[in-house]
């Protein structure tokens, strides 16, 4: 299962879209397979899972590389987890997983300008309230030119 949305400026409401439609998701998922959710026996999750467990354990061991993701192809083929799907798209599966580390890339480099942007903003309050000097700013906030 992937769950996309296209979206052309970044928000913090994503994140909620996109618990919701993986909740959605398995509330499907469970109620074709006509799943007891509310009884004791534990319900078995889609494959999918697994695949992500062994992801997890390979990024630990070898970070978000190309490495990491073809383990996780080779070590679900081998534990027989999602073998087909693996087998027939094994090439697309890497460069998918490959496009979500460059995307995670991307939303720190934006999250780590929407601070700058704050900070700047923050300083130029200071500047035109007289609090602090531009040398005093400058011993705060080092990383920024002033």
């Amino acid at each position: 299962m992937i769950l996309t949305e296209a979206q052309t400026t970044w928000t913090m409401n994503i994140i909620i879209r996109a618990l919701m439609y993986l909740v959605q998701s398995y509330h499907e998922y469970f109620e074709r397979r006509n799943d007891n959710l509310y009884g004791s026996k534990k319900v078995k999750l889609p494959k999918y899972v697994t695949f992500t467990k062994v992801y997890d354990e390979q990024v630990k061991l070898y970070g978000r590389t190309r490495e990491a993701v073809t383990n996780t192809i080779h070590i679900c083929k081998d534990r027989d987890v999602l073998k087909e799907y693996l087998s027939s798209r094994e090439k697309e599966v890497v460069d998918m997983m490959m496009t979500l580390f460059d995307e995670e890339q991307v939303m720190r480099a934006y999250v780590e300008s929407e601070k700058m942007e704050a900070a700047k903003k923050a300083i130029g309050r200071m500047l035109q309230k007289g609090k602090l000097t531009v040398n005093e700013i400058a011993d705060y906030f080092p990383d920024l030119s002033i």
